[in-house]
């Protein structure tokens, strides 16, 4: 795929997004879908807040896409350092919203499971932050149930790049123009519409931070690609994030510009979840992997092929990217 500079740029941050993506109608998006059409009850309502992503319902199994954590930060690459604000109204938010992990963790977001871990500058104008994130709760022999899976730390920020494309709501009612920021998070692992309005919402932020991206990048956490049986009581693999999980420190490198002037951004912490048990039977809790995990690709890598070159200002340089897809439902392996 041989493309000027521009060009190339908006298909590789494309690909990021539509990567194995499924047949809903939104392309970012996995429509509300069952796992066992026959094991569902049409008297049973189901409350999904509109910036929830998809819950599937079958077999007595939940799987949702949640936010356990939504923060401010703010980034002061003069004294090199970032404070974490927490969500301000996040008490008021209720288990309507996705503000959980699951209403059967906690009624609010995690206010303590995201700290920093180190600000640097990288001359001339670049500032490394170390974010850490925990599992909110800390004894896994209580609540083998409530292990996290695909985690990521997504940074919602002002868009500066229109995309000559659009995104459809869920329900396929409107459409809105596609927007991003792709500079300033210099290393994504890849870049999500799940939650691009938690910003502008008034019940998590008082005032609503003005942003106006709705494709944000994100960094993984806790990537274990192992595909092994998986034991609630000593879990491993499925890139899970096992209840009672220490501190996990992944590096975000941002463009900060050579004023070095402050930015803030809200910050995401969300991950899969599927109900496992029953109050009932919560300390033997069974696992339907990789059903658990996410629908889109786990992960897309996009690898410059050595030969080429992007030089500023020279729209007709050219560089070879080779794209791999990974998705669990194919057996971990790259397309």
């Amino acid at each position: 795929m041989r493309q000027s500079l521009i060009s190339t740029t908006c298909l590789v941050v494309l690909i990021l997004i539509f990567g194995c993506s499924g047949g809903s109608k939104d392309p970012l998006m996995p429509s509300i879908s069952t796992v066992n059409d026959a094991s569902m009850d049409p008297n049973n309502e189901v409350k999904v807040s509109e910036a929830s992503d998809v819950l599937y319902i079958g077999d007595s199994r939940e799987i949702a896409y949640k936010a356990f954590g939504i923060y401010q930060v703010i980034l002061d690459p003069k004294s090199l350092t970032a404070e974490i604000i927490p969500s301000r109204k996040s008490q008021t938010i209720g288990m309507t919203f996705d503000s959980d992990l699951t209403q059967f963790l906690t009624v609010s977001p995690c206010e303590n499971c995201l700290q920093v871990d180190g600000v640097r500058l990288i001359p001339p104008d670049q500032v490394e932050v170390g974010f850490a994130v925990k599992h909110p709760f800390a004894d896994i022999a209580k609540r083998p149930d409530l292990h996290g899976f695909d985690v990521r730390g997504i940074v919602l920020t002002k868009g500066n790049w229109n995309f000559p494309l659009t995104l459809v709501q869920m329900d396929g009612s409107t459409t809105v123009p596609a927007r991003a920021n792709v500079s300033l998070l210099a290393n994504p692992d890849g870049y999500t519409h799940h939650f691009d309005e938690l910003a502008s919402d008034p019940h998590y932020f008082d005032p609503p931070r003005n942003y106006n991206a709705n494709i944000n990048p994100f960094r993984r956490y806790f990537v274990d690609g192992g595909t092994q049986d998986f034991d609630p009581h000593n879990p491993s693999g499925h890139n899970v994030m096992k209840v009672g999980a220490d501190w996990e420190t992944q590096k975000y490198v941002f463009n900060v510009g050579s004023s070095l002037d402050p930015i803030d951004f809200a910050f995401v912490v969300d991950c899969a979840y599927g109900q496992s048990a029953t109050f009932q039977n919560r300390t033997n809790p069974y696992y339907f992997l990789p059903e658990f995990n996410r629908k889109e690709a786990w992960n897309v890598d996009v690898t410059p092929i050595p030969g080429g070159a992007f030089y500023s200002g020279d729209t007709s340089s050219l560089v070879d990217f080779k794209v791999a897809v990974y998705d669990w439902q194919a057996g971990y392996d790259a397309d």
